[in-house]
């Protein structure tokens, strides 16, 4: 329980920095953290391999509230969940900090879809798709959530998360599910 807790405190600390300083994720070195939490780097290499570990963990803590809606709902309606999700989320401070970033947005990204893949693969496991591997129809979703966001990035005049649903239950899931639905 005690090693639970310095984790929690040290990721505590390590969200102050990230929200509150200018330096980014990128720049904060292993010592500023273990300066900010008062305590020794071997302590901190005692519970994290190192700060990106730190993040993964931290990460964790911040996206709990979006994974405890319901996969069916992450599924379906992707934008609108991240959505109302990023609103009232302490994770929207911290990912607006480091926009420019890329090694932090690029870890974050991959760690995010990797995490939501699993257990996308999982539901789809219990759902039976016949027609359909579960690890296919996975990569398949997420591989299209992040295109369509990608894309309306570029868009000069973005769609809405609802018409990004709208839009990737027709084109996406149209056939993914025809046999379940």
């Amino acid at each position: 329980m005690k090693a639970m807790n310095q984790k929690n405190y040290i990721w505590e600390q390590f969200y102050f920095l990230l929200t509150n300083e200018e330096d980014t994720f990128s720049k904060i070195p292993i010592n500023k953290i273990c300066e900010q939490s008062g305590i020794h780097r071997s302590t901190f290499y005692r519970l994290f391999h190192d700060k990106y570990n730190l993040l993964e963990f931290g990460t964790s803590i911040l996206w709990n509230q979006f994974t405890e809606i319901t996969i069916h709902d992450r599924i379906h309606r992707p934008f609108q969940t991240a959505d109302s999700f990023y609103k009232s989320s302490k994770a929207r401070t911290l990912i607006s900090h480091h926009v420019n970033d890329e090694p932090f947005n690029t870890f974050l990204t991959e760690y995010l879809l990797k995490s939501f893949e699993i257990e996308m693969k999982h539901y789809f496991e219990e759902l039976s798709l016949n027609h359909f591997d579960p690890s296919f129809a996975s990569k398949y979703v997420i591989s299209n959530i992040n295109f369509l966001d990608n894309w309306n990035k570029s868009l000069n005049k973005k769609l809405t998360p609802k018409e990004l649903d709208s839009l990737y239950n027709k084109v996406i899931l149209k056939d993914l599910f025809q046999s379940t639905m």
